[in-house]
């Protein structure tokens, strides 16, 4: 069982994060979006389609270089570098992105920058352009599948219309970062193209893509030296409200907060992601499920007090290992099992809730507010 956590605010004054942020500022993005007539009931409507893209895109990834590849022109670019699997990561990363629903200065970023590594690794614009064209294609294809016949005319037209808006608006951006004075390939980009396709724009963590591989990795690891291995899952509570009253700046703040805050708490074993608008998972090598709790009341402590706009967040703990070994899918269950156990408290009373499996204990868990 777990004690009550330390409910003390530490007397910080509130910082704002915004990561660099070229090309665009607040009033510059907003007059391009309204030059491409995306509003936000495009990207809300688009957002509404997340959980289904997330568990698609690797199948429209795989159709998509299906294609792609049978293009002799294609081929002879890509084929230049040893990067396939690296562009696989960072189209996947690119279509959970667009069902974000939100397109926001972090989204502006992160599509400059692939313009630009695409630039330097010398895709011609005309390439380029013909695999946005398959995108959009398969992307259609999914957007029928997801309503199907009984999905209503103008629902489906909204859909499509917001799909096609905001490939349209990122199309442009990645055309401006082709500059006819700087067409040099990088002999090596692959580096980069690594990072932009597993880091998170807004929080500079790994992202979900990068988070199911590793915890495929360290969960063998764990299961061959017969380690323990922590999974911590946790999400900013009653997000929704935090976004309408904080507004698309004020929760970026809170949420690049809440990343920094990770990277000066955990250890350095520890591996942060961010893996949806408000979600965050953290696996923890070595950990046991109360020493996990201690990172977290250190967390807590660290995030209280700072953020701009009133936050608060619960967290689900399961652990696996030395003796009795989880599946991957067992594991993620139970720990997001105890994320909605503790999400239950703060729904009824405001504030940071943890609750932890006990999976290697019998004794009771219960949540308390931290």
């Amino acid at each position: 069982m777990t004690a009550p956590l330390d409910n003390s605010s530490p007397e910080v004054s509130p910082e704002s994060g915004s990561p660099d942020q070229p090309g665009l500022d607040e009033a510059g993005l907003a007059s391009r979006l309204r030059l491409f007539g995306m509003t936000d009931e495009d990207a809300a409507t688009l957002g509404e389609c997340s959980n289904y893209f997330a568990a698609r895109a690797p199948v429209v990834v795989a159709e998509f270089f299906d294609i792609l590849m049978t293009r002799p022109e294609a081929q002879e670019h890509i084929g230049k570098v040893d990067t396939l699997q690296m562009l696989r990561r960072s189209l996947q990363a690119y279509i959970v992105d667009l069902f974000q629903g939100r397109v926001d200065l972090a989204y502006v970023a992160s599509r400059l920058r692939i313009g630009r590594i695409h630039q330097r690794i010398g895709v011609p614009p005309g390439v380029y352009l013909a695999a946005m064209n398959i995108l959009h294609e398969l992307l259609q294809e999914e957007m029928f599948r997801l309503g199907g016949e009984s999905c209503a005319t103008e629902l489906r037209q909204r859909r499509q219309k917001a799909l096609t808006t905001l490939l349209m608006f990122d199309t442009a951006l990645v055309f401006e970062t082709y500059s006819p004075h700087s067409q040099t390939p990088l002999t090596e980009p692959a580096s980069e193209l690594e990072e932009l396709s597993r880091k998170d724009a807004l929080t500079g963590l790994f992202n979900q893509v990068a988070f199911l591989e590793y915890l495929r990795q360290q969960m063998a690891l764990a299961l061959r030296y017969h380690d323990v291995l922590t999974l911590v899952c946790f999400r900013l509570n009653d997000f929704q409200t935090l976004s309408s009253q904080a507004g698309r700046e004020g929760t970026d703040q809170v949420l690049a907060l809440l990343g920094k805050c990770l990277v000066e708490t955990l250890r350095t074993e520890d591996i942060p992601f961010r893996t949806g608008e408000g979600a965050f998972a953290i696996i923890m090598p070595k950990t046991l499920e109360t020493q996990a709790t201690e990172v977290f009341r250190r967390l807590i402590r660290k995030f209280k007090g700072r953020t701009p706009h009133p936050a608060t967040f619960s967290i689900g703990i399961a652990q696996t290992g030395p003796q009795t070994f989880l599946t991957q899918e067992q594991l993620l269950e139970t720990a997001e099992r105890c994320l909605q156990t503790a999400s239950g408290y703060a729904e009824r009373a405001p504030g940071f809730y943890i609750h932890k499996s006990g999976l290697q204990s019998t004794l009771p868990t219960v949540s308390f507010p931290l």
